[in-house]
């Protein structure tokens, strides 16, 4: 087993990589929040949620296992091969689950506006790496090799690409579909140069013996996945049936205050995960493990408390003063991320050691007490 002497700089090159990607995302939230309505913004909003829905189909699990596997495996030539299948499988579920939204959205007969712009954000399946679908694979085997940088520098390309394309929509004063294909045209510079940084050793490779190895170990991570989408963003489809979109707007400008806070999350456990596969959770690697979930903590529970007098004027600032009146659930959400982030910490435990079954239950039970507090919650106070 490696020393974990890798744990500080992979965390600080994470650490920072994610800080400029998520200033350049809120910056261009903020862009599209104040070039188009209330109402735009919550149909923009409403379109990448629908496609998180289907986007688990191509996701399926895979992320942990192929980490796993890859950081477990020490023969570069079967690093390989576990690489190309996985994108193989990866690719022909990106490929369904593309064609399924596009026949559920024109099904339920959505709004024309909707349909339109989550038919252009469904190519994000292919090219984004924010939706862990057929991108993710190729970052992945950077992060088994405890190498963050490639992947992070991409992003970084992607979101600085994001901006300059979002703040011409901004001066043009362009339309919520257009500010849609300049979103997903941001992805494209990250997505083409780490595949040809892989070229060399990726080989398209059918193995059905493989694929079905990878559905099992990756199947109660899908029924995970599954579970806590909904649990996550159930209340976006809710506030469509019991509401509009301008609600959608209002609550989708709270989340992308709140969601930022998860990279403090992700820098501590892209670089504790592989000493956890490796160890499979031995005495020392859950020390490293104990002490950055306490950390994580500290640093939530202070930013929260310091934010809650100015929650308002927050959102005043930031994306206009019709956005004021959503001050009390951005308190809560920002609140909730303390227990959110200790479930995560020991949902990745689960996986390191292989029990991924108890994450399932878990995320039921999290989700069958979600699921009616919304159903009551929405409907009576939107």
């Amino acid at each position: 087993m490696d020393t974990p002497k890798s744990i500080p700089r992979n965390t600080a090159i994470f650490f920072f990589g994610q800080i400029l990607i998520l200033l350049a995302n809120f910056f261009s939230i903020v862009l599209i929040s104040r070039t188009v309505s209330v109402e735009d913004f919550g149909i923009f909003n409403f379109g990448l949620v629908f496609i998180s829905y289907f986007a688990v189909l191509a996701n399926f699990g895979m992320k942990p296992i192929l980490f796993r596997e890859l950081s477990r495996s020490r023969d570069p030539a079967a690093r390989e091969e576990i690489l190309s299948k996985t994108l193989t499988l990866k690719l022909i579920l990106t490929t369904m689950t593309w064609m399924l939204i596009i026949a559920t959205a024109l099904l339920l007969r959505l709004e024309n506006q909707a349909v339109l712009v989550i038919l252009c954000l469904s190519f994000l399946l292919f090219i984004s790496a924010k939706l862990e679908t057929l991108r993710i694979a190729g970052e992945v085997y950077y992060y088994a090799r405890k190498d963050v940088k490639i992947p992070i520098v991409l992003q970084i390309l992607d979101a600085g690409f994001q901006v300059a394309l979002l703040l011409t929509a901004y001066i043009l004063r362009m339309s919520v579909l257009w500010i849609a294909v300049l979103f997903v045209c941001s992805s494209l510079p990250g997505f083409l140069m780490l595949f040809f940084t892989l070229r060399s050793r990726i080989t398209l490779t059918i193995d059905f013996a493989f694929f079905r190895w990878m559905a099992k170990e990756s199947f109660p991570l899908l029924l995970y996945i599954l579970i806590v989408t909904l649990h996550d963003r159930i209340d976006i489809a809710l506030l469509k049936l019991f509401r509009d979109y301008h609600s959608i707007g209002l609550y989708s400008a709270v989340i992308r205050l709140v969601n930022p806070l998860a990279f403090l999350a992700s820098a501590m456990l892209v670089s504790i995960y592989p000493y956890l596969s490796q160890s499979n959770g031995d005495k020392s690697a859950l020390e490293i493990f104990h002490s950055g979930l306490k950390l994580l903590l500290f640093l939530v529970a202070l930013f929260a408390a310091g934010v809650a007098p100015w929650s308002a004027r927050i959102l005043g600032l930031i994306f206009g003063t019709e956005y004021m009146s959503a001050s009390v659930p951005f308190l809560f959400l920002l609140f909730s991320r303390l227990f959110s982030f200790t479930v995560l910490f020991y949902v990745d435990l689960n996986n390191a050691k292989g029990l991924q079954q108890k994450n399932v239950w878990i995320a039921a039970l999290l989700l069958s007490t979600n699921l009616p507090l919304n159903l009551w919650f929405i409907p009576t106070a939107g």
